[in-house]
């Protein structure tokens, strides 16, 4: 382990601490999920570090933490050389010996070895299974005097990892979320941040970073430290850019889905999108009220989704592949978007978008200046989804055409 630096304590994650020694305490093998890059690290630190302090203990517990991509396991015996060893180098254990003696020997002195997964979406990975099925076993065989607290960024709930599971169901005794932070805990990590590195933040500031990045604190730490250094911050920047697209590559593709359907207004979802609805919500990534808590993905989620870069109508809505947009826009920029994006190629005249624009008293609304201006704004904001605004073509003195560039 790394060891504990000075950190932030947030009243979630005490009720987290509590949540997970009640289950170690019942020889429970613990799966935490959070969302991608977020603090688990961190925490298990801080966690690890309570632990040799805590003083109303069920056991004693000695943690090893466990990276299979650098140890090599072809058995159990390979896995049970490795935990013998670390109790050695940590003073557990004077000598070593076969395991089952070391056990009872800890067992009589109430002491548990958690065996601890940092990156624990490794072992969902097919070149790791020696190393799943070797741990499956021990934590079979000594329960509960050898436990496993893995953490994972990838839901293993979700039905693509069922078959797995249904092996390994060992590693399912307690499933538990570690969500993204609330309001109050984020702020109190803020101003955490702005005293560390002497940035005198103002609440209006605070108000801001937070609604844009909710309570994704990687997020929240790179716009603190834009603005101790230049005094304001971007979402696009090329660390926060960097940041958001790491994030949104390591959802599983219902998530991602289920996150589009939500900012584009989309209500029909299949059943892994429900599951990954669910999922998120208890990540605290979707509000109880169907929101993305973290508006700072918007941008990027929809240009993930920009593999042909093209627009396309269907069923009088316009689709970035198969996504509609029309929300994005208002209802005289989505008119005319819908009736450039229906003839592609084609010239469309200013007297047809007029028609287009005001089906009602077209004459009386419809000048020039006032389809350019509602032109002007549709390219302008064609570029949040990756669009070139080139893509609508004007034909001096005839209309206009888009172009699937």
């Amino acid at each position: 382990m790394q060891g504990l630096a000075p950190s932030v304590i947030t009243n979630q994650y005490l009720k987290a601490s509590e949540i997970w020694r009640s289950l170690l305490d019942r020889g429970n093998n613990l799966a935490v999920l959070f969302f991608p890059y977020t603090d688990r690290i961190r925490r298990i630190d801080q966690f690890i570090e309570e632990e040799r302090q805590y003083k109303e203990k069920t056991y004693h517990r000695v943690f090893i933490q466990l990276d299979p991509t650098i140890i090599d396991i072809e058995e159990k015996n390979d896995l049970l050389d490795v935990l013998v060893n670390n109790l050695l180098t940590q003073n557990v254990i004077a000598k070593k010996e076969p395991f089952d003696v070391v056990i009872k020997n800890l067992a009589s002195k109430k002491t548990q070895i958690v065996v601890i997964l940092l990156m624990g979406d490794t072992i969902l990975q097919p070149n790791y299974r020696f190393f799943l099925f070797a741990l499956y076993e021990i934590l079979h065989a000594y329960n509960p005097f050898v436990v496993s607290l893995g953490c994972f960024e990838t839901d293993i709930t979700h039905p693509q990892y069922t078959s797995l599971f249904r092996q390994y169901p060992q590693f399912l005794h307690s499933i538990v979320y570690y969500p993204l932070y609330g309001r109050k805990d984020t702020e109190v990590f803020i101003k955490y941040l702005a005293s560390k590195w002497n940035y005198p933040i103002q609440k209006k500031e605070i108000d801001h970073i937070i609604d844009v990045c909710g309570g994704k604190w990687w997020f929240i730490k790179d716009a603190v430290k834009q603005l101790s250094i230049t005094k304001n911050w971007s979402e696009d920047s090329d660390d926060m850019t960097y940041r958001k697209n790491m994030v949104i590559e390591a959802l599983l593709p219902s998530e991602r889905s289920v996150l589009l359907k939500l900012i584009t207004g989309r209500k029909t979802y299949s059943l892994e999108e429900k599951h990954s609805l669910e999922h998120l919500m208890k990540l605290n990534v979707i509000s109880e009220n169907n929101k993305l808590t973290v508006p700072l993905l918007r941008k990027s989620l929809l240009a993930s989704i920009n593999s042909n870069h093209s627009l396309t109508y269907e069923n009088n809505m316009v689709y970035l592949n198969q996504v509609p947009i029309g929300k994005f826009f208002s209802r005289k920029e989505i008119r005319a978007l819908k009736t450039l994006v229906a003839k592609p190629g084609l010239l469309i005249s200013r007297e047809d978008l007029a028609k287009a624009i005001w089906p009602i008293d077209t004459e009386a609304n419809y000048s020039n200046w006032a389809i350019d201006q509602i032109i002007a704004r549709v390219r302008k904001r064609l570029p949040e989804f990756d669009i070139s605004p080139t893509s609508i073509k004007s034909i001096r003195g005839k209309g206009y055409m888009y172009i699937q560039l």
